[in-house]
């Protein structure tokens, strides 16, 4: 079973990230991608984003983007990658 890491674009623009299995949370940066990776031998990375709402953490777009791997996953600008994965329909996750 993979261990969903999560990188969030909030809807004023800051980023984090989440470990599905525990909950854990950090704010979106290359030290806080090593310590939510610590422990996960089998990471599947996903793409979230606040939606234009903005109303309730649990209001997303309805849908998540596997990204491909881990270069594409920490991509310093979050919208291209999103924006490429979009453009991919069979790239959405139901999870």
């Amino acid at each position: 079973m993979h261990s969903q890491i999560a990188r969030i674009r909030n809807k004023d623009g800051s980023e984090r990230l989440k470990r599905r299995s525990d909950g854990l949370t950090l704010a979106y940066s290359a030290p806080n991608l090593t310590t939510i990776l610590t422990g996960v031998t089998d990471p599947l990375f996903v793409l979230k984003r606040i939606d234009d709402n903005g109303t309730t953490e649990g209001i997303t777009y309805p849908f998540k983007y596997a990204a491909r791997d881990q270069t594409e996953f920490t991509t310093a600008d979050f919208d291209p990658v999103w924006n490429l994965l979009l453009s991919r329909p069979d790239r959405p996750l139901q999870l």
